[in-house]
């Protein structure tokens, strides 16, 4: 008979051996992926948005402080918000493509 504390000592001592011995990995599936690729899409599409927009650099009055934020640094965040952007075409392609293979064909 296994006690309550026994069990609940073996879970968690599972879980920590896990770590340093982890189980075999395995090939995921296009269903599997969907949902991550999804929420990366829109975190890139969004995330790169708000960087391409003058927003991050405006003060409490509508300006922009070209001593705070100079302008080569206004340049390479909106040159991040365009890699975001780019990423996040790449991952709609990706959902597009997995669900069009689990719907449409």
């Amino acid at each position: 008979m296994v006690t309550e504390g026994y069990a609940y000592t073996l879970f968690f001592m599972s879980n920590i051996i896990n770590v340093f011995n982890p189980p075999p990995s395995r090939l995921l599936g296009d269903e599997e992926c969907l949902g991550c690729t999804a929420v990366q899409l829109v975190v890139c599409l969004g995330g790169g948005g708000y960087f391409l927009l003058s927003l991050p650099f405006k003060g409490k009055n509508g300006t922009v402080d070209l001593r705070k934020h100079p302008i080569w640094f206004q340049r390479g965040v909106r040159g991040v918000g365009i890699g975001l952007v780019a990423l996040g075409m790449y991952r709609l392609g990706e959902v597009v493509q997995i669900y069009s293979k689990r719907n449409w064909l």
